[in-house]
């Protein structure tokens, strides 16, 4: 999904959250992302992912799931292409060997490897196999499989990794704050301006739980509406501000 689609999906399914969601049109415009023509005038709608900050000297968790996510993708090809049966794969990774990019046609070669050398099961109607560890690249040490349920439908998914952390206000803020830069464009071409910070661990976001004084506290902010939106839930909450100015 494009970002820009992907940012109108969102919409939508804010829209759905809200109990008063803006009458009009809502249409593509940058800065802002979007702009409805209200009977109160233009409103313009910011929106914005969380990703949760990595730690000094660590890949941040979206690039670290991308590279995942490419090892799998190369893993199934390779597999399809030297004939293996269709499956429903999932891969673990280990979280203490770090990904490089020149290594994932190694590792999705050593596991596709691991896959085909391995008796694995036919149909849905047979028990599911953990692929050897020993057979194994030491970055994915665990992968179960199972049938396919028609004999061709397939999906190879990689765990999402990490433990939940935990999202505190200063976190919050500073996703604002960067976002303070646009929003002076942006009054310009509007009267009201909302932003929407997004979390959507499905996206790539790590998987993380917004801290109750992160929700309650008083943020500094230009906007007219500042709103932490779950798409997943989906449940939107609005965050108070004070004005920056």
């Amino acid at each position: 999904m494009a970002d820009k689609e992907r940012e109108r999906f969102y919409i939508r399914k804010l829209w759905k959250c809200l109990v008063d969601p803006p009458a009009g049109q809502v249409v593509d415009c940058e800065p802002p992302d979007f702009r409805v023509d209200t009977p109160e005038g233009y409103l313009g709608i910011e929106v914005t992912n969380f990703y949760y900050p990595p730690a000094p000297g660590h890949r941040s968790h979206q690039e670290v799931q991308a590279l995942k996510k490419r090892v799998i993708e190369m893993a199934e090809r390779f597999h399809t292409a030297a004939g293996g049966p269709p499956l429903y794969l999932h891969a673990i990774f280990n979280e203490r060997r770090a990904l490089r990019k020149r290594s994932v046609p190694e590792i999705a070669r050593s596991l596709a490897d691991a896959v085909l050398t391995q008796h694995v099961p036919r149909s849905a109607r047979e028990p599911s196999v953990e692929i050897r560890r020993s057979a194994l690249p030491h970055e994915v040490p665990h992968v179960r499989v199972h049938g396919s349920v028609d004999g061709h439908d397939t999906l190879w998914t990689a765990d999402a990794g990490g433990w939940v952390q935990k999202i505190h206000s200063h976190h919050v803020q500073a996703v604002i704050t960067q976002k303070m830069l646009k929003a002076q464009l942006a009054r310009t071409r509007c009267s009201r301006l909302w932003l929407v910070v997004v979390h959507d661990f499905l996206n790539g976001a790590a998987a993380a739980d917004i801290a109750d004084e992160a929700l309650t506290n008083v943020y500094n902010h230009a906007f007219d509406r500042v709103l932490w939106f779950d798409p997943n839930l989906p449940r939107a909450t609005d965050l108070r501000g004070r004005s920056a100015g």
